[in-house]
């Protein structure tokens, strides 16, 4: 096989998993959806800005886009940032994610929910007992399930899904981090609600370091379907490699 044709399939396999993609949403009052790059801070624009106040955002397992503006529950095109409403969330909602199984979470900023994302009902699990109010809920790529406490030097914390009891894992050094994305073995969020910067939290000790700076972009979800499955991209290299073997000592 010569190496053209081999540089042609290894582009072909990568170009079939250019992701990941990250979707950011800007704080507070119309909001603004886009996809961001998490080492640069660029954002680019997804349609016009939403009407309301934008608390947070997340991406279901399917790839959909889910936020909470204002008090509600909507759903968000991919392609256009048209936003529909799918109903009330229970009071105070700040956060919300998805557990790889499906399952929605919500967070106020003292208490916790399971919540029906195709109607916005929520079932209260019970009581965070923070320090301070609770910023983002997030889970890791083991469906363990973190919040961010909302102060100076923000404290982060293991959540029991199935009590909200909080287990402090440790300090960021940080004021004020929203949690975000989990990729890489660490979450990728931001500080400071109004200008800001990247950060990496360690997921393992609570530790924080900066990254690059953001205007205005305090809410930050990774979509799985961009992400391929372990495994997945070390088949389709091995199935390249082996149609240039088969190429190279096929019968004439």
């Amino acid at each position: 096989m010569s190496f053209r044709l081999l540089a042609f399939l290894l582009i072909s396999v990568l170009g079939l998993h250019a992701g990941p993609t990250f979707y950011a949403l800007s704080f507070g009052t119309s909001p603004v959806l886009g996809t961001i790059d998490p080492n640069t801070g660029a954002v680019t624009t997804i349609g016009a800005p939403l009407t309301g106040s934008g608390h947070d955002l997340t991406v279901s397992p399917s790839g959909s886009i889910y936020a909470i503006v204002d008090d509600n529950l909507l759903s968000i095109d991919k392609s256009t940032g048209l936003a529909s409403t799918i109903g009330a969330l229970p009071n105070d909602a700040e956060s919300l994610a998805f557990r790889s199984d499906g399952a929605l979470f919500v967070a106020s900023h003292t208490a916790r929910f399971l919540v029906n994302p195709l109607t916005a009902a929520g079932t209260l699990i019970g009581q965070m007992n923070l320090p301070a109010s609770a910023d983002n809920i997030r889970f890791d790529g083991s469906a363990n399930l973190y919040v961010m406490s909302a102060e100076a030097n923000s404290g982060l914390y293991l959540l029991n899904t199935s009590t909200a009891a909080t287990t402090l894992i440790g300090s960021s050094g940080q004021d004020d981090i929203s949690l975000g994305a989990f990729f890489g073995g660490v979450f990728i969020g931001t500080n400071a609600p109004v200008t800001g910067e990247i950060v990496n939290v360690n997921p393992a000790t609570g530790a924080a370091t900066v990254g690059a700076p953001v205007n205005g972009i305090y809410l930050l979800a990774l979509d799985p379907t961009s992400v391929p499955e372990p495994g997945t991209l070390s088949l389709l290299l091995a199935g390249a490699v082996l149609v240039g073997f088969v190429r190279k000592y096929r019968v004439p």
